[in-house]
């Protein structure tokens, strides 16, 4: 309660992704059902950002948006291909 979107995006940015971020454009909404997400039904307020991999701090990895590991969880999938086509319209994939 009282949360915004705009301090839900600073939190995720620094606690997850620990790395400079160019500013979060939204990109849209996404909705699962319960069957599709292991916590249940969700809604998703999709944003994408690029990352400064220089700046990064964190003990992950950033892969290419066309080359996705193979275990990446098929909720991620379905996020990643909602930016993907994204790009593609903006001409940045």
């Amino acid at each position: 309660p009282g949360d915004t979107i705009a301090n839900a995006q600073q939190r995720l940015l620094t606690k997850e992704v620990k790395a400079g971020v160019s500013t979060p454009e939204f990109v849209a909404v996404v909705e699962f059902s319960a069957e599709e997400h292991r916590r249940g039904q969700e809604i998703s307020l999709l944003h994408a950002c690029w990352v400064d991999e220089d700046t990064y701090t964190g003990d992950g990895r950033f892969f290419p948006i066309n080359d996705l590991p193979s275990d990446t969880y098929s909720t991620h999938l379905k996020l990643l291909e909602t930016v993907r086509k994204r790009m593609s319209l903006l001409n940045h994939v």
